[in-house]
This record gives structure tokens, sequence and C-alpha cells, in this order.
């Protein structure tokens, strides 16, 4: 099973119509939910049992709560790899290639992650609506967003 499938089935799926529209909006919704999953520096952690999730920050926590309530569970998460359960018992594990920390002068973060099951290379990168909104732009052509710069 691919992680496309296994994602399509399993979170944000919209069902209304399968026009190329909402299907190309399915796959955007997944790959921001995905970036958000993927993007930070949460480490789960058993504490006497019961699971708990941290970092230095705690909009990083709520973030990854988030992306758990929609059903991509943080399972693990080291300097190289992070693992996500996702509904039907799958896990997806993806290689952390390069991470491009926090800073208050960039006010971003970033992630080079490879899917260990597609071989896909993929940057997320989260950061300040005001930064980010400079930094992507819509690209009508190729229907994708693109870096402009870092």
């Amino acid at each position: 099973m691919t992680v496309d499938t296994v994602l399509s089935n399993s979170i944000a799926p919209i069902r209304s119509r399968e026009s190329t529209s909402s299907r190309r909006a399915q796959k955007q919704v997944q790959e921001a939910l995905l970036a958000v999953a993927l993007a930070h520096t949460v480490t789960p952690v058993e504490d006497g049992g019961e699971p708990t999730l941290q970092a230095a920050s705690p909009d990083e926590v709520a973030l990854v709560k988030f992306a758990e309530s929609v059903g991509l569970i943080l399972r693990e998460r080291s300097i190289n790899r992070v693992v996500l359960r996702v509904p039907g018992d799958f896990e997806l594990s993806y290689d952390i290639l390069a991470e491009f920390p926090f800073t208050s002068e960039a006010t971003r973060m970033g992630v080079i992650v490879q899917n260990q099951q597609s071989k896909n290379i993929t940057l997320y990168v989260k950061g300040a609506d005001t930064v980010m909104s400079r930094k992507v732009r819509y690209n009508d052509w190729l229907d994708e967003e693109s870096v402009a710069t870092w």
C-alpha cells in the first residue's frame, strides 16, 4: 500500500466529489497535515506508562497534538527519524536528512525528510505568516506552491 493510499484512506478525506480539483484539494490538505506532523522538534516520551510529548515550545506540542487529533500519531522522533502511526494501524517512517532549527531572526523552521517506503524527499517549512507569505508564491502554471527563497 502506498503512502498516498494510506493518507487518502485515513486523514482528511474529501468525499464530496471525485473531480480533479477535489483530489488536488485533498492532496494539499494531506501535505499540510504532514508538514505539521513532521516539521517540529517534539519527542514522545513514556512517563510512567503514559505517553507524553516534550518540546522546548508549547506551540510545537499543540501542533503535534492537532496532527494527532486528525489521525497522525507521533510514535517516534529522534535526530534522524520520525515515525507516524495512521488509522488502520499503518506506520509511516521518514528519515530526517536535514533540519533547519527555528531561530527568532528567521521565525521559521524546516526539515528535509525521505519517506522510507516511497523514497520521496520533501522539504517542509513552517513559520510566522508574515515571513512565510513573502517566501512562498503560488505558481499557477505548475499548479503547485514553490519556495522563492529560504
